[in-house]
């Protein structure tokens, strides 16, 4: 089914904005976008027929194995980790009781946590799900996990606290103030403790980690009596070492160095020369402001990006690096609104600038909007240069939804549809965990 229309609608919401770039020189050039792709993509039959994973394996820096049969969109369903084929129209299972998984870059293993919270384990499965082992057995509850680049091991974030969820600044700083970052080797299986802290990412070229460090004070904001502010962005080279803070929240307004009450969620860009991060600014005018800014790595320069409301979820690159999307969700939205209706996601590129607005004021920031949000836009991926995208949307959502619609609907399983920045959209699969991961092997 391909439907011509517009997906994207407004800017972004009200006066969610930023400050003015500091120093550094955007890109001039321009993205380049295919505008003769078309949607060719095969939607999953009603009715499939499924495979149950068999065997334990025992990886020595990966499986030997490759996925059974191509094309495959991958996702959960009822906490069960599956995959759709779109050339063979079937969906196999690959795992049950998963609650986040990341397939490594060479498509042959997948790093996934068995279960939630505190009672989650990280375990390691090969992509066609013959071949599954436990990496780990204790009481931490897992976030963010992330591949080397070379697929021979993965850097992880385990926490003491039990949680399931981080959708609020308050979460965050309660998972992030007892998390540590860990890097673990699959040839030792042996994890190596890289410091206190959370949301850790890989260098493309695989020499540094970027993560931030737990907030350090309480905060009048907070309701939280703990620590909920003041953290930095931390550096440190693969072995762990040679460790400095670029970017540090001290509570400063948007525009200051030390803009927010925590920095969080780093992620690098795809030349590994910047690191583009968050940073929770607080609650103005009802609204929880977040900054998106971006750092050199290599002498901590910094450049104002844009702005969102709630907490940031997934901020990804293209492919072909010329463009980002990034999916938020508001839960703490005035209108009361929950479930689907505080999702979004917005795409963008590096050139150029655009105005957006604060209550502070107005200010410049670079790059522009490419088209307008994905209302009720959830996790995504990106499937071929910055022309397709994979993401999870509401059940019966239907191109043209806009935020006025007031789905009302709960954290109930979804959708998966593919869009092209052209505004076609056609959906793939349907009864898509609520806030499910997707990846995608080609």
């Amino acid at each position: 089914m391909n439907i011509r229309t517009s997906v994207f609608a407004l800017a972004l919401f009200g006066c969610i904005a930023c400050g003015a770039p500091t120093t550094g020189t955007p890109p001039t050039a321009e993205p380049v976008i295919d505008s003769t792709a078309t949607l060719a993509i095969t939607a999953e039959p009603a009715a499939t027929p499924t495979a149950d994973p068999t065997g334990e394996g025992t990886p020595d820096g990966g499986f030997e194995t490759s996925a059974p049969n191509g094309d495959e969109f991958l996702f959960l369903r009822d906490d069960t980790l599956i995959a759709y084929s779109v050339t063979a129209q079937i969906t196999r299972t690959i795992a049950t009781d998963v609650s986040t998984f990341v397939v490594a870059p060479d498509m042959r293993s997948i790093a996934l946590v068995r279960g939630s919270g505190a009672a989650g384990q990280l375990w390691i499965a090969s992509v066609d799900g013959d071949k599954q082992l436990q990496l780990t057995d204790n009481q931490q509850s897992f976030a963010d996990i992330h591949w080397l680049p070379d697929s021979s091991g993965i850097v992880y974030a385990a926490s003491n606290h039990d949680s399931t969820t981080i959708s609020t600044w308050l979460e965050w700083s309660a998972f992030c103030r007892e998390s540590s970052v860990y890097l673990l080797s699959l040839s030792t299986r042996k994890p190596q403790e890289l410091g206190a802290g959370c949301d850790p990412a890989v260098s493309p070229d695989g020499l540094r980690i970027a993560y931030a460090t737990p907030p350090t004070r309480s905060d009048a904001q907070s309701a939280d009596p703990d620590n909920t502010a003041d953290n930095s962005i931390r550096l440190i080279n693969i072995k762990g070492e040679n460790g400095w803070n670029p970017v540090s929240a001290k509570g400063g307004e948007v525009g200051r160095p030390d803009a927010g009450l925590v920095v969080y969620h780093p992620v690098w860009t795809p030349d590994s020369k910047a690191v583009v991060y968050q940073a929770f600014i607080g609650m103005r005018i009802e609204v929880d402001i977040n900054a998106v800014a971006k750092f050199d790595a290599r002498d901590g320069t910094q450049t104002l990006l844009g702005s969102f409301a709630g907490w940031g979820r997934q901020l990804t690159f293209s492919p072909d690096t010329t463009a980002y999307a990034l999916t938020s969700q508001n839960v703490g939205d005035a209108r009361g609104w929950g479930g689907w209706d505080v999702w979004r996601t917005d795409l963008f590129d590096m050139t150029g600038e655009r105005e957006i607005f604060l209550p502070e004021g107005a200010f410049m920031v670079q790059g522009q909007a490419l088209g307008e949000p994905i209302w009720y836009g959830q996790h995504f991926v990106w499937m071929n240069e910055n022309t397709l995208l994979a993401i999870v949307l509401p059940p019966n959502w239907q191109p043209g939804l806009s935020p006025s619609d007031e789905l009302a609907q709960a954290d109930v399983a979804g959708e998966l549809w593919v869009i092209d920045m052209q505004g076609e959209a056609q959906q793939i699969a349907t009864d898509v965990d609520y806030a499910s991961p997707v990846a995608y092997i080609p």
